[in-house]
């Protein structure tokens, strides 16, 4: 009996083992892959207040470039990470990163940071997810969420030394699950989507986006997993391109306040 009864308690704590969540493994600086869009590092103009809302990307103060998006994929999660012009400091907002997974040019999943109704970070499909930036909407429907606490870190100081508008930059990295993630997507390859960014300062602001602009021309390249994140020390100047590709009129990310 006593035996028998070892031998359950066993099975539980191996059983607990099994299914035990481990913590998020954030990589380490350098490694994660940016976003580009038409080549480039992915840009973001500084178009939005607070600056915690505000997604910077582009050419800093000193002329290097860096990417307002970037990802991560270790085999466990998949993660993102937005640079921000200000640190978040828990007010209220809302962060999204907004992925195209069949290259058709809608936007088909919303992976979010909710500071504003849930307080959580969530993976949402796209109730309508173009062909036009004005009517962009998010379902209602979660297909995962998960705990701040565990999915979610803010960094006040960017590590790459980023400098945007005067004073050095923010992190904001949330994650979610790969297999969460790739069960509700049906994407099967890491790094497989092309993504654009969106913030607000509630969960509806991407309702509000007033512009009926084509989706298309907002979401950027299909991230390969060999541009890995520069080094300070490894940046390049490409100023005539930058100026170029503002001269467009191409913002890559449309946020409400």
């Amino acid at each position: 009996m006593r035996v028998a009864r070892a031998a359950m308690i066993a099975a539980v704590w191996v059983l607990a083992a099994v299914c035990a969540r481990a913590d998020v493994i954030w990589p380490a600086e350098g490694a994660w892959h940016q976003f580009t869009y038409g080549g480039l590092l992915y840009p973001d103009p500084d178009d939005t207040n607070p600056g915690r809302l505000d997604v910077r990307g582009g050419f800093d103060d000193y002329g290097r470039e860096y990417a307002a998006c970037a990802s991560y994929f270790d085999g466990n999660d998949v993660m993102f990470r937005l640079r921000l012009d200000k640190p978040d400091n828990g007010g209220t907002g809302v962060w999204q990163v907004m992925l195209d997974t069949d290259f058709d040019g809608f936007l088909d999943w919303t992976v979010r940071v909710d500071h504003h109704r849930m307080d959580r970070v969530e993976l949402r499909a796209m109730e309508v997810g173009g062909p036009t930036v004005g009517n962009l909407a998010v379902s209602d429907d979660v297909a995962w969420f998960g705990a701040l606490e565990e999915y979610q870190r803010s960094l006040s100081s960017s590590p790459d030394g980023s400098h945007f508008d005067g004073s050095p930059d923010a992190f904001l990295d949330f994650a979610v699950p790969w297999t969460d993630f790739s069960d509700a997507t049906g994407v099967s390859g890491a790094y497989a989507w092309r993504i654009a960014v969106t913030t607000g300062t509630t969960a509806d602001a991407i309702k509000d986006l007033p512009l009926d602009n084509d989706v298309d021309l907002y979401v950027g390249d299909v991230l390969s997993a060999t541009t890995p994140e520069p080094s300070a020390g490894m940046l390049v100047l490409a100023g005539l391109a930058a100026i170029v590709l503002r001269g467009r009129g191409r913002r890559l990310s449309r946020k409400t306040t």
